[in-house]
């Protein structure tokens, strides 16, 4: 081989070392200074203390609710100026028995009056009204937010678009819709930032059906979940709803993986 291929190649793998360093001290960084979750009934500081009045803008009650699990659903935490969340012991929200997230998966902040929801590189991923985020992204009042088995209702102050609709129940759906909607969607596992569901072929091999069926069952399951895309685009589209309206959940896909 050339040296000069070489050399770059060293050059390369230098390169992701000192990027898998940092993402390693940022991670830890974040969880030391993790600060606790802010009590809902607090009383605001005295005026007095107060030398310069803030811009209110985005400056509301700002909370998050768990909706799932059902063991901690109703538990409220308020968003100060930044929330993490995750297994680690200092995060806002501490998720301790759940495996699927990881141990800073996650942090919420403001930022000029807004709210931010970013991913920190967690392994399978954060999830926004059913769409995976890729690092920040901007919530509205009434977004769903899904990491690991956790769902969070996020609200907010009132902006000047309209809420975020509230996300729909599933549709009914026989053992057998299930059985493939959770292969279809098993890849996500991988928690690769742009995994593509599974094909016909690999449904039908875990399954051990055929393909013809496979294809039967994903074509009612597209009229259910409303799925209009057209080709490959329509099982993206369907993990996605699946996912994102609760027919799946990550318990669901690591079952017989």
């Amino acid at each position: 081989m050339p040296e000069s291929v070489l050399t770059i190649l060293k050059f390369c793998f230098l390169a992701l070392l000192y990027l898998f360093l940092f993402r390693v001290v940022r991670v830890v960084v974040l969880e030391m200074r993790a600060p606790a979750p802010a009590p809902l009934d607090a009383a605001p500081p005295p005026a007095a203390a107060v030398a310069k009045a803030p811009s209110t803008r985005g400056r509301g009650p700002t909370r998050l609710r768990i909706v799932d699990p059902a063991s901690r659903r109703g538990e409220t935490f308020a968003l100060t100026d930044e929330l993490t969340v995750g297994r680690g012991g200092g995060c806002g929200i501490v998720l301790g028995d759940d495996t699927f997230v990881s141990q800073v998966h996650a942090r919420l902040y403001r930022r000029d009056g807004d709210v931010y929801l970013e991913d920190l590189g967690s392994r399978n991923g954060t999830f926004v009204n059913g769409g995976r985020i890729i690092g920040e992204h901007a919530l509205h009042s009434g977004d769903e937010i899904l990491l690991g088995r956790l769902r969070l209702l996020f609200r907010g102050p009132a902006t000047a678009g309209a809420e975020t609709a509230a996300i729909a129940q599933p549709p009914p759906i026989t053992p057998r819709e299930r059985d493939v909607l959770v292969a279809l969607c098993r890849p996500l596992l991988t928690g690769d930032a742009f995994t593509e569901p599974a094909s016909i072929r690999a449904i039908a091999a875990e399954l051990v059906v055929s393909e013809a069926a496979v294809k039967q069952h994903l074509s009612r399951l597209y009229d259910k979940f409303d799925v209009g895309a057209e080709g490959e685009r329509r099982r993206v589209g369907l993990a996605n709803a699946a996912v994102a309206r609760g027919a799946v959940t990550l318990g669901d896909l690591s079952t017989g993986s």
